[in-house]
């Protein structure tokens, strides 16, 4: 079963491939056609567009539910003029030799995906070929065994990817599939589903093309929306309404030097579009003050040469949002880029992407501190409130563990209504607390690491003499070193993740200290002290130093 990560990778990468309608609205040909259809959406510029170009997307093998699908059309890409230098002779060997088709064989290819759900996501693809062929041609490495029967269809099984079939449906035409899919796909014809719909609707355009619709999971978007509203900075908090506002994204590519991206985003009508402008102007306008705030700050020294890259770095970062600004025209957005600007702006952007990463690994160790800080806060005013710190583990009268010291503090967290559904005097997985584990505070939340739902990283550094003692009561009075030399909280990597609830702690081997420590950030991993200090602990710190934060009561002298 897929974990939240997957879902949500699953629909944002689905819901980000789209198609060629943008080719259409941005081409030439149809620029009268734009005029013409500005007020009426996307049906009466397919429509017009028809008429000069009669190619259409097939609309075969899409199911009615689909959420999104992708086309390519190899022809126009292997007999490209400006592609001669290519190797397509090497390309079309290597298909011969290990699948047993010419691409050049090949009229089109239509990918398909389903919406994801809990169990798995469904998905397929159909190549349809200009010459008959048989199935005893491909290469049979390329299945694990005989032919079977699913839905009255006779598939075989893909070797190396488990849930995946191959049907010959025709002479000229092989559908591969999930075993649910399989079926929905072969009778798709000219369905009437959204993205079917759609897709009868759009001009083939370009070589590659794409299109998905959000109806199908706009409810798990807005959803995803609400949980990530607040980890979002302000001049961002409006893309949390992009579900409510969006109907289709379409994308034409032609990848060839002198060809076009294009992308348009469909909005649900007129005065979603212009709210769809505003979401997408602002969020161009904090990556470009992000950008540009975060290189200047590498670029020390006043000299000219360092002043005229100063310079740069706002003209380029400008040049790129104005590249990227979108035009609306009734409730459509569309961006177009050149390929050859396109490629330009990939060189300068990847010289950019170390101080982009660096960015975000500052942000999300900024957001997991403050949520180490939070924690700290709350011991301390635990220990005000009892004259000692919670004990790693609420014990029975027999002596076994119950709950963590997490559940102790949620008092001191707001989360007082919450600490008071526990029952106190079971333990984390009794049947009544363990329905409360999903239930984790965010501040429990590691902003950084995807993790199953309840599980922390925030553990506490447990053992004799370290910041809490196993089976005693620590006060801040035993802590001899000082509270600003000896680190009460961790962050332990995902394989050491626990259940929030449980009495679970970072178990520290003195041998290597280091070794459950996150790694997640290649600079290193935030540690707490027991005065509320939170700071970056370094992966090449000397273990011997690391060892002696973690004693509150060894009399050791940190040069730090």
């Amino acid at each position: 079963m897929p974990d939240l990560q997957r879902l949500r990778r699953c629909a944002f990468l689905q819901i980000a491939l789209v198609l060629a309608t943008t080719a259409a609205l941005s081409s030439p040909a149809f620029a009268q056609t734009r005029a013409d259809a500005a007020e009426q959406g996307l049906e009466k510029v397919s429509q017009k567009a028809s008429e000069a170009s009669p190619a259409r997307l097939p609309t075969r093998f899409i199911p009615d539910s689909a959420l999104s699908c992708a086309f390519l059309f190899p022809g126009p890409l292997l007999g490209a003029e400006e592609l001669k230098l290519m190797p397509t002779e090497i390309v079309r060997a290597w298909g011969v030799e290990n699948i047993g088709i010419d691409f050049a064989d090949v009229d089109y290819v239509v990918a398909v995906a389903g919406a994801p759900s809990l169990q798995q996501v469904d998905f397929g693809f159909a190549v349809r070929l200009t010459k008959d062929f048989e199935v005893q041609q491909l290469n049979s490495s390329l299945f694990a065994g005989p032919a079977i029967e699913i839905d009255g269809y006779r598939a075989l099984p893909l070797a190396h990817t488990p849930d995946l079939y191959l049907h010959q449906n025709g002479p000229r035409t092989a559908v591969v599939a999930t075993r649910n899919y399989l079926m929905p796909m072969i009778a798709a014809n000219e369905g009437q589903g959204p993205l079917p719909r759609l897709v009868a609707d759009l001009p083939q355009l370009s070589p590659v093309m794409a299109a998905a619709v959000v109806e199908p999971v706009r409810e798990q978007l807005n959803a995803m929306a609400v949980q990530v509203a607040d980890q979002l900075p302000p001049p961002l908090a409006g893309a949390t309404q992009i579900p409510k506002l969006l109907d289709a994204i379409v994308v034409a590519a032609d990848v060839r030097p002198s060809g076009k991206l294009r992308v348009m985003l469909l909005g649900r009508n007129e005065d979603a579009a212009i709210e769809l402008e505003k979401v997408v102007g602002e969020a161009l306008q904090y990556a470009r003050e992000a950008a540009t705030a975060e290189s200047l700050q590498r670029i020390d020294g006043s000299d000219p040469i360092t002043e005229a890259t100063r310079r740069y770095i706002q003209r380029l970062a400008g040049e790129i949002v104005a590249m990227l600004k979108p035009r609306r025209s009734g409730r459509r957005l569309t961006i177009e880029v050149d390929n050859q600007g396109l490629a330009t702006t990939g060189i300068v952007v990847s010289l950019l992407l170390p101080t982009i990463q660096a960015s975000r690994e500052a942000a999300l160790r900024r957001s997991s501190a403050d949520n180490l800080k939070q924690i700290l806060l709350a011991l301390h005013n635990y220990h005000n409130a009892f004259e000692q710190l919670p004990q790693p583990a609420s014990r029975n009268a027999e002596g076994q563990p119950l709950l963590s010291w997490r559940v102790a503090i949620l008092p001191f967290v707001g989360e007082a209504q919450l600490y008071q559904e526990f029952h106190l005097n079971e333990p984390w997985n009794s049947e009544h607390n363990a329905a409360l584990i999903p239930r984790m505070p965010a501040i429990f939340k590691h902003p950084g690491q995807t993790l199953p739902p309840g599980k922390t990283v925030y553990q506490a550094v447990v053992g004799e003499g370290l910041g809490f003692e196993p089976d005693g009561v620590t006060r801040f009075s035993d802590f001899t070193d000082g509270l600003s030399n000896t680190l009460a909280l961790v962050e332990v990597d995902a394989d050491h993740a626990v259940p929030w609830t449980q009495p679970a702690d970072a178990v520290i081997d003195f041998d290597a200290p280091l070794a459950k420590m996150n790694k997640a950030n290649p600079r290193g991993f935030n540690a707490a002290f027991m005065d509320g200090a939170v700071r970056l602990i370094t992966h090449t710190i000397e273990p011997a130093l690391f060892a002696a934060m973690l004693t509150r009561a060894g009399g050791e002298r940190l040069h730090r």
